[in-house]
């Protein structure tokens, strides 16, 4: 019966879950000019500590990840940064910077060579989108990562069949690199990851993983 109740379990949370991604890859300048924007923006690092920003975000954010789960990267040294207008956040951008870290969405573990630093859990408010902020946040972000991180490439991903993200991140110097993601059946993920660019430390490049 044991064995019945896990099938059943795993048949409920979805049998044929998949997930297909561009891997995206850009060179970080510490050099360029900041794009000027018709807008006025300010650019802010927000940390653990920022409670009011970090509700803000909570409040905004398309991920939908919960403030318990916000609070725990930031413990686990991710970074966050975001684009204000007139005291409120329109856009923000988190970045990991750890050589070893477990992606959120893909659930499973990513390495990283010391120069690079990986982009994710992006977003623009849509009354503010095809403005230029994008384009500002990724400026500054490079400026901060080069600077105090001595970091020269960014890694992001954008969903295969997501055409106008890629046009938009293709704007800001991105390009694909690799392809990665997994299929899932009955609670057993088969992940692929290929590229030579593409998280190159990341070994196997194809694995298995039970999560039930």
């Amino acid at each position: 019966m044991a064995t019945a109740r896990t099938v059943i379990k795993q048949l409920r949370r979805g049998f044929g879950k998949q997930a297909h991604l561009y891997v995206m890859g850009h060179l970080i300048q510490r050099d360029n000019p900041i794009p000027v924007t018709d807008i006025d923006l300010e650019f802010k690092q927000i940390t653990v500590h920022d409670n009011d920003d970090i509700d803000e975000l909570i409040a905004i954010d398309e991920w939908e990840i919960s403030k318990s789960d916000t609070l725990k990267m930031f413990e686990k040294g991710q970074l966050c940064y975001a684009a204000k207008h007139q005291g409120h956040i329109i856009s923000y951008v988190w970045v990991v910077i750890a050589e070893k870290f477990e992606d959120y969405y893909l659930r499973r573990e990513l390495q990283q060579a010391p120069h690079e630093a990986y982009h994710w859990r992006s977003m623009t408010l849509p009354a503010f989108r095809g403005r230029g902020v994008m384009q500002y946040m990724n400026t500054r972000i490079d400026i901060e990562l080069a600077q105090r991180f001595g970091k020269t490439y960014g890694l992001g991903w954008v969903r295969t069949n997501n055409k106008s993200m890629l046009r938009s991140v293709g704007k800001i110097g991105y390009k694909p690199v690799g392809r990665m993601g997994f299929f899932q059946v009955l609670g057993i993920r088969f992940h692929y990851l290929w590229g030579p660019h593409a998280f190159e430390r990341t070994k196997p490049r194809l694995k298995i993983q039970v999560l039930w």
